[in-house]
């Protein structure tokens, strides 16, 4: 299933209500595509509307232009996308499973019973196992996102769209639930678009890196990681993968 974004412009404020200078836009003018199975990473800087850009194509914005999941228009959330936000916001009065099962509660997709074995094989791809009658306070950050991704894992999306999913974590947490991702994109055959704040997580993740300029953002630079995978974590010490990372890194300087 693929995303197609073509001249995505944003603005924050109430046309005709208030003046047009203060309708400046977030985004301008952004297009790009996700393909089938493809993950497409987006680092910009702090304000270029990285976040601002998900909520569109998530349906959670209006926005001007035009955005299409496999070939349907985007004007609300399509049920064949899940969203993960850098919060888990889990339920503290649920267990892992229960957190796990809301979203299918939510979405009344499923009977009881087929909710339950939903969330749990979610539960289990994820590296839960065990854990599903533990609360929130129970569980370490690493932990608790994890039931954030198996929560949007369990209503079996085609789209994965996660917005700065690691940004709160450790460097080694971050790194194992990238490889984990890795793994689960693969067996799922999902496609991502992943917003980033880390270059180098936006470069070992990625089959594509889009970098949006500062506010209004715009796409500045796409480049494509000719990286096979599955992806060693060593790749981040390699050389070529060093040179692309000042090359982002300049981009966005």
């Amino acid at each position: 299933m693929s995303i197609v974004v073509e001249h995505l412009t944003k603005r924050f404020g109430t046309p005709g209500k208030e003046p047009a200078s203060q309708l400046a836009p977030v985004l301008e003018d952004v297009s790009l595509q996700v393909g089938a199975n493809e993950v497409v990473t987006v680092i910009g800087p702090s304000g270029s509307g990285k976040s601002t850009l998900l909520n569109c194509i998530a349906g959670l914005e209006p926005y001007e232009g035009s955005i299409e999941v496999d070939g349907t228009p985007v004007r609300s959330p399509h049920p064949a996308v899940a969203v993960v936000f850098q919060s888990p916001h889990l339920l503290p009065w649920r267990t892992t499973l229960g957190n796990v099962e809301y979203g299918l509660e939510v979405g009344r997709r499923m009977a009881k019973g087929e909710r339950r074995q939903a969330a749990e094989a979610a539960i289990e791809v994820v590296g839960l196992t065990g854990s599903s009658s533990l609360y929130p306070r129970q569980l370490s950050g690493g932990m608790q996102q994890r039931v954030n991704i198996a929560r949007a894992l369990a209503v079996q999306p085609e789209v994965l769209l996660m917005d700065e999913p690691f940004g709160a974590l450790d460097a080694i947490t971050k790194e194992r639930l990238q490889e984990q991702l890795q793994g689960i994109v693969a067996d799922r055959k999902l496609s991502v678009l992943f917003i980033t704040h880390d270059i180098s997580e936006a470069i070992y993740l990625g089959d594509r890196v889009v970098t949006l300029s500062a506010r209004p953002g715009r796409i500045s630079l796409t480049k494509v990681i000719d990286e096979p995978r599955p992806r060693s974590l060593s790749l981040k010490q390699s050389a070529g993968f060093q040179a692309l990372y000042g090359e982002l890194w300049k981009s966005l300087a």
